[in-house]
């Protein structure tokens, strides 16, 4: 994603961080890879989703809660710009 990912960013960051001491681990469940790339900057940044856990990952940075709002907002935004993908409302 290389325009508009305004939204994306600000439905990742209205994310909570994860509770002290809290953990997950439910292997097989979907996971995605949201790649953000800034016109106005080099670094591409790249997000994973784990939908077991509801967890959002940027490096170090991590965050918890409804992981559906940053999937929602992508797939908004990917749409605007062309990219195919069906209608919402989705399954993630």
């Amino acid at each position: 994603m290389r325009e508009d990912v305004d939204s994306i960013v600000d439905a990742l960051n209205a994310l909570p961080a994860p509770k002290p001491g809290g953990s997950c681990f439910l292997p097989g469940w979907a996971r995605y890879l949201l790649v953000l790339d800034y016109p106005d900057r080099a670094a591409t940044v790249v997000v994973e989703v784990h939908k077991a856990c509801d967890d959002v990952w940027n490096g170090k940075v991590v965050r918890s809660g409804d992981a559906e709002d940053p999937l929602n907002a992508f797939a908004e935004v990917f749409r605007k710009q062309g990219g195919e993908i069906a209608p919402p409302p989705w399954k993630w």
